[in-house]
């Protein structure tokens, strides 16, 4: 058998990008045969999720029984921690913080904070917990009532702010606490309530962000109520749903209404027809998540002829629906910009199913299925995903059945499949005004054989796939191409994978980690192995000013 070269060299690519492209779509067959793949035995099935921490039984290394959790959230750069009922003897129970600080998520779940003394203030409850390289920023009440009232703010064992204390630089009190936000520098934002004005965001100690009663450029009434909030992970941007005017409800950036396709995203206001969806208005506004750029990712609900309720990153939309009707559930942006979703009892990463009703959990950490573990179902009939992202793991609950446990626990989970490798060599702008990025996420197992390249930023229309080396580089321009070739020694295209850029502006890659291209045709993945992956594209897909550019590139080791 011979085998037909999909490759190239570094020096290739100095050829001329019309070379580039005529050799990366016709196939030459070589002189002699390349090797053949090593044969490698049937991998053992994996388990989809780890079994974390589960409601009813006694938290590792405590005497503590959890009763459930909520509030769960992840630290812009890794770590989660939830809001947690715990059990402390036969007739009582108190409110902890439950989670894990390590950057990968790595180390299980143990009690974070238990109520206590600090700085004069008695807490005895705590809550909406919010993790920090390390860090762990909280709420505390001091009052033992039904309803829980936050009166305090803490990172660790300090007092940030109390009840009474100045917030921002205006004058105006803190009366209430409903979410704390920590960003690097040391930045805290708070988010509560005040005597002189209702809800308000604010960076504590220096400005407020947003308030009931501000006013907005070309509305005709002030902010009357503050929804969603979101800060970027390096703490330079903000977006905010609010409502204003004659009540109609829109998505503030950085303090200005957002804009999408030169108009501005307001309810009951026309959407842009350069969004490409027709005619057709804005409606409710659902979860918003901003980026380090300032680009919004948002859920809304339009009218007909678009109807239903699609996903927006900046000016493309990434999801309409997911079934003939059904629109996803937006969650949240994971590993930079990608958006996960859920729907129904599955849970997706763009539009790629990661995890379904037929997941099976690791519970005693082997990795690996263990029997009896399932998705269980709440009152709706449909698994209770509330899925948050960190910095290479995924963090959800869901409520599931156990061996020989009658009815639905609550439990906490996290995914076998994450971001994986490192960003090696940086992008160049594109024609969509941003460079491609490409995030490689999966399992770095070389035998699990489950790891996917996902790529965003892409100029719609234009094709592109991806190219893979074991060794690094670099070539900037090559072949008159807008963007520099990050990759070194034998490079391998993965013309099977050739996609065509469409609407959501993504190209998506499944690596065959058993059949990677190399010059003399394809060899297998071991562990150990360290590979570099790129992706090609055409940019101005056609015309004079037709051209190529690269995505950044991404390093990963290859484990067991």
């Amino acid at each position: 058998m011979t085998h037909l070269p999909r490759t190239t060299s570094a020096a290739a690519f100095r050829g001329g990008i019309g070379s580039l492209v005529a050799a990366s779509l016709v196939y030459v067959a070589a002189a002699a045969p390349g090797p053949f793949p090593t044969p490698c035995p049937a991998p053992a099935p994996q388990a989809d999720l780890d079994l974390l921490a589960v409601s009813g039984e006694v938290l590792p290394g405590t005497n503590l029984e959890l009763v459930g959790v909520a509030s769960l959230k992840t630290g812009a750069f890794g770590g989660w921690a939830a809001r947690a009922l715990v059990r402390t003897s036969p007739t009582a129970s108190e409110f902890a913080i439950l989670g894990d600080l390590s950057p990968a998520a790595s180390q299980g779940a143990s009690i974070l904070r238990r109520p206590m003394l600090v700085a004069g203030f008695n807490q005895l409850k705590l809550g909406a917990p919010e993790p920090l390289g390390g860090q762990l920023g909280y709420l505390a009440s001091n009052s033992g009532g039904l309803i829980t009232r936050y009166q305090g703010a803490f990172v660790d064992d300090a007092l940030i702010a109390k009840e009474g204390d100045q917030a921002g630089a205006t004058g105006r009190q803190w009366a209430t606490f409903s979410r704390i936000a920590l960003r690097a520098g040391g930045r805290v934002f708070l988010r509560g309530g005040s005597p002189q004005g209702g809800m308000l965001y604010a960076q504590h100690s220096d400005a407020i962000l947003v308030s009931i009663g501000d006013t907005i450029p070309s509305m005709t009434g002030p902010i009357t109520a503050i929804g969603g909030f979101d800060i970027s992970p390096d703490g330079n941007h903000w977006a905010a749903r609010v409502t204003a005017g004659q009540s109609r409800d829109l998505i503030l950036v950085d303090g200005a209404i957002l804009m999408l396709g030169g108009s501005p995203v307001i309810a009951q206001s026309a959407i842009s027809p350069v969004l490409g969806l027709g005619t057709g208005m804005w409606g409710d506004f659902f979860a918003l998540s901003i980026d380090d750029s300032g680009r919004v990712t948002f859920q809304a609900s339009t009218t007909a002829p678009i109807g239903g309720a699609p996903t927006f990153r900046g000016e493309q939309v990434i999801q309409l629906s997911v079934g003939p009707t059904a629109a996803p559930e937006f969650h949240d942006v994971a590993f930079g910009a990608l958006g996960l979703f859920s729907a129904g009892p599955n849970v997706l990463l763009e539009d790629q199913v990661l995890v379904s009703a037929s997941a099976t959990f690791d519970a005693d950490g082997d990795g690996l299925p263990d029997a009896g573990y399932g998705i269980g179902t709440n009152t709706i009939g449909d698994a209770d995903w509330q899925v948050r992202s960190v910095s290479n793991a995924l963090i959800g609950t869901v409520f599931m059945t156990l061996p020989g446990v009658t009815g639905d626990r609550q439990a906490i989970v996290r995914f076998q499949t994450g971001q994986e490798g490192n960003s090696t060599c940086a992008g160049v702008t594109n024609s969509t005004g941003r460079a491609s990025t490409l995030e490689a996420f999966g399992r770095a197992g070389a035998s699990a054989n489950e790891l996917s390249l996902y790529c965003l930023d892409l100029p719609v229309g234009c094709m592109g796939y991806a190219i893979g080396s074991r060794q690094s580089g670099f070539v900037m321009s090559p072949g008159g191409s807008t963007g520099n070739l990050c990759l070194g020694g034998a490079i391998g295209r993965f013309i099977p994978q050739m996609f065509t850029v469409g609407s959501a502006g993504r190209g998506v890659v499944e690596l065959d980690l058993a059949a990677l291209p190399q010059p003399m045709g394809t060899i297998a993945a071991t562990a150990g192995d360290i590979w570099f992956f790129q992706v090609w594209h055409r940019d101005l897909c056609s015309g004079p000013a037709a051209t190529s550019n690269f995505s950044n590139a991404v390093s990963v080791q290859l484990t067991n």
